[in-house]
């Protein structure tokens, strides 16, 4: 049989795609985000983020990204409404 070629297709490059997510990070950090849920801004402030309750804007720290995303699985499965058809 003869082995199938695939072309590889980068759109970003790697540099580029590590750029965009130190920016993110900054961004969160020293920008932050608006949350307009209380409870979840008292979670933040649970885990040690710094908050400005007058503007309902909290600071997320680079470790808190990074410690979240190792807890969260590689993919998640998507379905319609009656419950068929997965999506990854």
């Amino acid at each position: 049989m003869i082995p199938t070629k695939r072309p590889k297709i980068e759109f970003l490059s790697t540099e580029f795609i590590e750029n965009i997510i130190d920016e993110a990070l900054w961004v969160l950090e020293n920008t932050g985000i608006f949350v307009e849920n209380i409870e979840a801004i008292d979670l933040f402030k649970q885990a040690g983020m710094k908050v400005d309750d007058s503007s309902q804007r909290v600071f997320i720290s680079q470790n808190l990204v990074e410690s979240s995303l190792k807890t969260t699985p590689p993919f998640i499965k998507l379905f319609n409404r009656p419950g068929e058809k997965e999506f990854i």
